[in-house]
């Protein structure tokens, strides 16, 4: 089974003690001693089928809070835009490179899913 937060905030309980008294939030004390613990290596096939697996938007929004920084980020610089395009002063269109070119370089420093 597929647990997606076993951390210390998730509910107590989702995972059965190895010597049954109890339960744990802990993988290492859900398996018995000696147990291996490996990483499984997909075949070719898997790879490419997972490959092409696309996310659902609101699944891909819930695991990057980038978009709410972006966000952030282009508020002011969209509101300055406003107010210089509303009172005719000039770079109300060009002050909006920077956010632009900060947005690229995130984009580029910090990959996303």
């Amino acid at each position: 089974m597929f647990f997606k937060n076993l951390g210390a905030s998730a509910a107590a309980g989702e995972l059965v003690r190895y010597d049954g008294k109890g339960s744990t939030n802990n993988i290492l004390e859900a398996l018995p001693p000696g147990c291996r613990i490996g990483e499984y290596t997909p075949n070719a096939k898997e790879q490419n089928s997972w490959s092409n697996w696309k996310r659902k938007l609101s699944e891909a929004v819930e695991d990057n809070s980038s978009f709410i920084g972006i966000g952030l980020l282009w508020l002011p610089f969209l509101g300055i835009s406003v107010y210089r395009l509303t009172k005719g002063i000039p770079g109300g269109i060009s002050i909006l490179l920077w956010p632009l070119i900060i947005s690229v370089l995130f984009a580029i420093i910090v990959p996303t899913c």
